[in-house]
């Protein structure tokens, strides 16, 4: 069996919370917690050798004069770097403190900031040699780090004193993470593809050496699409959703209520890719 390509994970994951309920403190009962978690990710797209060859044949269909459909005239050849076998990685660390905060019986406070740490990297990886494309070592390549706090505020009180009409309002700014592969656009070891011009001289329908000048800088050269055409951004900020909520609650009978409730998101920061040569 063959396959396009294989997408192989690999998370390690280590975390831990802690629990406090001190009895009185600040006016109030408190329900303390506070934990981290280390997150630690690599994803490769990995695409082997293809048995058939590593590229794609491109015809244009000729007409003739009577209208009559030609043979297909060879046009382009379109290779590929296969095999490749990148590594991108990425380190999630997060640390939270959260306050259930209790004041009285008609008022409870939530009080929270959470702390997120996130670095892509590529490591030192060597590509193998295939039937285009060239093999080499590359270097150790540092991405985005991002370091934010995100906190966290919500509240609720008990307006007639009964436990039957309460209103509440929370406040949350939430980080976004990167992905295992964030780094692989600026992934040397990864698929590149090239378009040269394609003349078919033996006839026999298929690419054979010497049918294409394979220089970059030769006559036969259309396009090429890589990891190398890729501009690092340094100064990338981490895209962020805050969110805003009210809610009003009413016990209508034993074990029925109704709520109106209202909710604001907005993401900010939103990342895209833009051609800085157009």
């Amino acid at each position: 069996n063959y396959a396009e390509a294989i997408r192989p994970r690999t998370n390690t994951v280590n975390q831990a919370n802690l629990t406090f309920l001190p009895k009185e403190f600040l006016g109030g009962g408190h329900e303390l917690k506070a934990g981290y978690r280390v997150w630690m990710q690599e994803g490769h797209t990995d695409v082997p050798t293809h048995p058939a060859g590593n590229y794609q044949l491109t015809y244009d269909r000729a007409t003739g004069a009577n209208g009559v459909t030609l043979h297909h005239q060879p046009a382009e050849i379109t290779t590929f770097n296969f095999p490749v076998f990148p590594s991108n990685r990425e380190n999630w660390i997060s640390a939270y403190v959260n306050d259930h905060w209790q004041l009285n019986r008609r008022l409870t406070i939530n009080l929270g900031v959470r702390y997120d740490y996130d670095h892509s990297f590529l490591p030192e990886q060597t590509k193998e040699q295939g039937q285009f494309g060239n093999a080499g070592t590359f270097a150790r390549f540092e991405g985005n780090t991002w370091k934010d706090i995100a906190p966290r505020l919500g509240g609720a009180y008990d307006i007639t004193a009964d436990g039957k009409t309460v209103i509440k309002g929370t406040y949350g700014s939430y980080n976004s993470g990167m992905a295992d592969t964030f780094a692989q656009t600026f992934n040397q070891n990864a698929v590149a593809q090239t378009v040269y011009r394609w003349r078919d001289v033996n006839g026999n329908d298929n690419y054979d050496p010497g049918e294409v000048n394979l220089d970059l800088n030769g006559t036969d050269f259309i396009s090429t699409t890589a990891a190398a055409n890729n501009v690092f951004n340094p100064d990338l900020k981490r895209p962020r959703q805050h969110e805003v909520t009210a809610v009003f609650d009413r016990e209508l009978m034993a074990n029925m209520a109704g709520r109106v409730a209202y909710v604001y998101k907005r993401n900010v920061g939103t990342i895209s890719s833009v051609n800085i040569k157009r």
